[in-house]
Parts: structure tokens; C-alpha cells; sequence
């Protein structure tokens, strides 16, 4: 199965589908509990990210998080 390239702009959704792990990383480092919200299906990373409150740095670093666990997979 070939992988999703992963950016800000990709939706909470597909990141939760690709990379399953990345579900606990979100809510407990970033505060980020997308995971059951029906948001998840249409805000990308970036925007959750941002409503919630996260800086740019923070959110450059949960996307280099979960582009760690997905080439882990």
C-alpha cells in the first residue's frame, strides 16, 4: 500500500488512517482530541492544530512526529 505524503493541509482523517499512532500523540502531547470529532473528516492538520492553539513551531513539530511514526510503520 503506498503511503500518503503527509503535510499540514492533509485532513486529521487520512492522518488517523495512515498513521493510527498518531491519534495518542495528538491528544497527549498537543492536546489535540480529534479523534472522535466529526471535524476530523473535514479540517486538515493545520487548522485543527491552529484551534486549538498551537504556534506554528508546535505545529511543525507534530507534523515531524507523525512523519517519524508513519516511516516507522
Amino acid at each position: 500500500m503506498k503511503k500518503t505524503k503527509i503535510s499540514e493541509k492533509t485532513l486529521i482523517s487520512t492522518i488517523l488512517q495512515e498513521v493510527p499512532d498518531a491519534a495518542q500523540l495528538m491528544m497527549e502531547k498537543y492536546g489535540i482530541y480529534c479523534i472522535g470529532c466529526p471535524m476530523s473528516q473535514v479540517e486538515t492538520l493545520q487548522e485543527g492544530a491552529l484551534a486549538h492553539g498551537l504556534s506554528k513551531k508546535k505545529l511543525n513539530s507534530l507534523l515531524e512526529e507523525i512523519k517519524h511514526l508513519q516511516s516507522n510503520d
